[in-house]
């Protein structure tokens, strides 16, 4: 190999065959110790760990035994290390942590290494594994505001994953006393949509009050449409918009919202109002990218039959749905930057 006349593929299928020709002494040790090192050179990090397990447990009293521990250490950090070792997909990183769990340090960098593979899960879409791993999270490692605020996370997780009784149960079991005021909004908010997925509409909507954030109105505004509340999803609705639409182009969330308003005054009944968001939007929202949905809506002054547009209301969503403003963040961002 020094002489790089060897790959390390071609030795690593000698010395393996070498290791089980060749038991019980410091020679095997050592061998294990080689193996490991060419394992992790060519990716193979869950060999690397169980030939660097074996050299451990085989040969406690040798003195560089506590050197491979740390060894293994090094490997398994390495692998979940910011956004983790890009060889070793989601899946694969997330079996290694459960198969060598007790390598996980104990205190804050132990918990970056949790939250790095819970991001990875999260980003493709295993959102019931990140669950798991942020609940054993929750339970047996954290306490106080950090307990709260990974309870936070994985209740966000957990209604992504459509699992609205386990979002209650992740803020349950993570609730505490005297937390930041930001994270104690946010788990409002996440409890609140949580108690409205499983019915209790009232009990979402006061615990919203007394919050008056864009999160809390969107969230709002989602209770009230679903429950056909659509005067006080108008005034949600509202809230959401501008007075005047901006002077560039609009995007599309922003023209959707003009939608979801103009919807909701005429499903109230609330003419007038239609007719002035007309006035003040028909402009802007005739070049944005619902311009022939909204002008339908607005009927130029004519009343028109809710059936006439169902066809239109479809090609774009009839709510401003809370948990899609959170969806469009973690595309952008870590779920470990939720909070």
């Amino acid at each position: 190999m020094q002489e790089e006349t060897l790959s390390p593929t071609a030795a690593i299928a000698e010395l393996e065959r070498l290791r089980f020709a060749w038991r019980g002494d410091l020679f095997e040790f050592t061998l294990l110790r080689k193996l490991a090192d060419l394992y992790v050179q060519e990716n193979r990090h869950r060999d690397a760990l169980y030939a660097l397990r074996e050299a451990v447990s085989n040969f406690p009293d040798v003195q560089a035994a506590r050197n491979a521990a740390q060894r293994m250490r090094e490997i398994f950090a390495e692998i979940y290390r910011g956004p983790g070792d890009p060889d070793v997909p989601p899946l694969r990183a997330l079996a290694l942590y459960q198969e060598f769990m007790e390598l996980t340090p104990v205190g804050p960098q132990g918990d970056r290494m949790i939250a790095a593979l819970a991001d990875r899960l999260v980003e493709v879409d295993l959102l019931d594994r990140a669950g798991e791993l942020l609940e054993g999270q929750v339970r047996y490692r954290l306490e106080g505001e950090e307990k709260a605020r990974i309870g936070a996370r994985l209740a966000l997780v957990r209604l992504l994953d459509h699992n609205a009784e386990g979002a209650l149960e992740a803020l349950d079991v993570s609730e505490v006393e005297d937390v930041d005021q930001g994270i104690a909004l946010q788990r409002r908010q996440l409890r609140a949509r949580a108690l409205s997925d499983v019915g209790r509409t009232e009990e979402a909507l006061t615990m919203l009050d007394g919050d008056e954030s864009l999160d809390a109105e969107h969230l709002r505004a989602d209770i009230h449409w679903r429950q056909r509340q659509w005067p006080e999803a108008v005034g949600s609705l509202a809230k959401l918009i501008p007075l005047l639409p901006p002077r560039r182009p609009m995007e599309e969330e922003e023209s959707q919202l003009v939608v979801n308003l103009a919807v909701a005054l005429m499903l109230a009944d609330q003419t007038v109002d239609l007719e002035d968001l007309d006035r003040r939007y028909g402009a802007a929202m005739a070049k944005g990218p619902h311009a022939d949905t909204f002008k339908l809506l607005v009927g130029d002054g004519e009343k028109i039959a809710i059936s006439s547009i169902a066809d239109e209301l479809s090609k774009v969503g009839q709510a401003q749905d809370f948990m899609s403003n959170y969806r469009e963040r973690l595309r952008a961002t870590e779920l470990s930057e939720f909070n």
